[in-house]
Order: C-alpha cells, then structure tokens, then sequence
C-alpha cells in the first residue's frame, strides 16, 4: 500500500497527479469520471434505489388520475381552495366558521 503525499503546506496530493489527474486507481479509491475520485469506506451506509420514494406513492394512489384533470382537488376549484385557505388563516373561532358554512350563499 502507497503512503499518502503531502505537500509542505500539508495538503494531500493524490498519487500520480502531475498532469492534473485526479483519482488514479489504487489504495486510495477508484476513478470515476474524468476528474472524480471516489474513497469508499468500509461500512459505509448504502443507497438502494429500488424503493419507493413519496412521490411514486403520490402519483399512483387511488387519486391520482382526478389531480391531472383538477389542480385543486379535493376542492372542486380555485375559488373553493382559496375560500378554505382564507377560512384556515384567519382567527375566526371554530364556532363562528361552523356558523359560516352553515349559511346557503355557501353551499
């Protein structure tokens, strides 16, 4: 095994780096790309990319097809959503918001 290089200001340079070439294979990692140089570490955590992520689920659950055709759903439009969203944020009482949607302009 090849002992690191150290510079004297104690900086590491990589073995085999005269011409800017970064990661040459050996003890230290394995070259990736042109300039990338990846260390691996015995256990290290792995990814897998089988999984599902949320949006997979999002995309694929029971209501899926009715968010393509309606932005807002489960609000039946714009309007109904930004009506909701006004309700959440201001400070009225559930009491008083209660007696809102009771009203028939709401319905």
């Amino acid at each position: 095994m090849q002992e690191p290089d150290f510079d004297e200001d104690g900086r590491w340079t990589p073995p085999g780096n005269q011409d800017n070439n970064y990661g040459d294979e050996g003890a230290f990692g394995t070259t990736v790309g042109p300039s990338k140089f990846t260390e691996y570490y015995e256990g290290c955590s792995e990814a897998f990319p089988s999984g599902k992520t949320f949006m997979d689920v999002f995309e694929t659950d029971r209501y899926a097809e009715e968010r393509k055709v309606n932005l807002y759903f489960p609000f039946a439009s714009c309007e109904e959503w930004q009506f909701a969203s006004w309700i959440l944020h201001s400070r009225l009482s559930l009491t008083v918001i209660d007696s809102l949607l009771a009203l028939d302009l709401v319905h």
